[in-house]
Formats: C-alpha cells, sequence, structure tokens
C-alpha cells in the first residue's frame, strides 16, 4: 500500500515539476495503481492525463 501512495506522490511531484514526463509516465503508473486496488490514485492520474471532451 505504501508503494502505491509513494508512486502516485512520486508522479504528482512529476506532473507538477515536468508535465511532458508525467504524461509519458501516467498509462504505467495508473496500470500498477490499479493493480494495487487503488481506485482514486488509478483515477486521479487518468484523469489529470486525458483530455476532457
Amino acid at each position: 500500500m505504501g508503494t502505491a501512495r509513494n508512486a502516485h506522490a512520486a508522479w504528482r511531484s512529476l506532473a507538477w515539476e515536468d508535465a511532458e514526463g508525467a504524461v509519458g509516465l501516467a498509462e504505467k503508473v495508473a496500470g500498477m495503481l490499479e493493480q494495487f486496488g487503488e481506485d482514486w490514485r488509478t483515477r486521479d492520474v487518468l484523469t489529470w492525463w486525458m483530455p476532457t471532451p
């Protein structure tokens, strides 16, 4: 569980500093979070990464 929280926090920090880098990792991070059952963190990454229609 701590691993998922740390990955999410690191990704959010990256997103703040380097949006393009965060986009490149978003799918992998979301997939890992989903495997850990971190639904809201997965949604957070996906909603930040995917453009709103």
